[in-house]
């Protein structure tokens, strides 16, 4: 089983293998009206929806990103949409570098193509760009997408980028377009994961007609409760363009205190000077003392990210949980 699979828990052990992005959704209730969040009338949603999303919705993400958009049940329906509308549009393979998500490999499969780990395209394989990268955090820059476009058209493939973390909230600045077809995530966007919703963003229609068609065969559209707070949620920012700006700037100052509580941990047990800079995770390396099963820790290891030097953490977690769990490990 993947290690990052929700599971329940022991009685009193602390979760840092999920990537909840609490001090995110923390900082945007604070930040937005509370109205935003609210389901005036719950029984709008209950007919199936439109494969390619609400329509206010679309048009709203359409207007913002300038591309084709659909609506998806969070970013990894998104992802193996885009894989079914490669596997049919003639791809065999798709590359991405070292490390992955852990749930990547699977997905791939999932979506019809065979996986090369690589840092570039090569002959007959599109390119998966992963920026920020889960679990490093590694940036990939507008200058090497554009050289990574480049080897994609010269073989005649895709270049998709999984944008999960590519929001200012974690790059700490506007976040530049680096592909034709780009995976977003309002679960790291804005810590809302429980709605189960994600977009598509393409320049290409054909990608956006068999996406769209992958959301009908698999779900019969998305929860409509869902994009309506989605829609108010973007909306507001269009609006009150400042309150975006306090939520931002709240949630990186959680994260940058959670990465300071992070950063008194033994080096015997899990070095953490390495410490990124965007994302929600650390890439650490475990110490002699690391044993995360004595302090009643869950940590996934590295192996399942294709690293097995490294274990991953959320630092992301509501700050009491993470607290004590640091406490925890510190006590080793």
């Amino acid at each position: 089983m993947d290690p990052l699979v929700r599971k329940k828990m022991p009685p009193g052990w602390v979760d840092l293998a999920v990537g909840e992005a609490h001090v995110v959704r923390n900082a945007l209730q604070q930040s937005f009206p509370t109205q935003l969040f609210a389901l005036d009338d719950v029984t709008v949603g209950c007919d199936y929806q439109a494969p390619e999303g609400y329509r206010h919705l679309v048009e709203a993400l359409e207007r913002r990103h300038g591309g084709h958009v659909v609506i998806t049940s969070g970013a990894k329906q998104g992802l193996l949409a885009v894989f079914y509308a490669l596997k049919k549009l003639g791809c065999e393979h798709i590359a991405m570098r070292t490390p992955y998500w852990s749930q990547m490999p699977e997905a791939i499969r999932l979506g019809g193509l065979g996986l090369v780990l690589g840092n570039e395209p090569t002959y007959g394989c599109s390119y998966l760009i992963v920026s920020p990268n889960n679990p490093d955090g590694h940036i990939t820059s507008p200058e090497e997408a554009q050289t990574l476009k480049a080897k994609c058209d010269q073989f005649k493939t895709f270049l998709i980028h999984d944008a999960a973390y590519h929001q200012p909230v974690y790059l700490g600045g506007p976040a530049p377009k680096l592909a034709g077809t780009t995976v977003y995530s309002v679960s790291k966007a804005y810590g809302l994961s429980g709605l189960r919703v994600g977009y598509i963003v393409t320049d290409d229609p054909r990608i956006r007609q068999l996406a769209s068609d992958y959301v009908e065969a698999s779900t019969v559209g998305v929860s409509l409760p869902a994009q309506l707070i989605l829609h108010r949620l973007i909306t507001h920012e269009e609006e009150y363009p400042s309150d975006f700006n306090v939520f931002t700037q709240l949630a990186r100052s959680y994260l940058d205190d959670n990465k300071k509580l992070v950063a008194t941990l033994n080096p015997e047990v899990i070095d953490a000077s390495e410490m990124p800079e965007h994302g929600i995770f650390g890439w650490f390396k475990p110490g002699p003392k690391f044993a995360p099963e004595k302090a009643m820790v869950r940590i996934p290891p590295g192996s399942a990210f294709g690293d097995n030097s490294r274990i991953r953490i959320n630092l992301a977690l509501d700050p009491v949980y993470l607290k004590l769990a640091v406490q925890r490990l510190n006590a080793l």
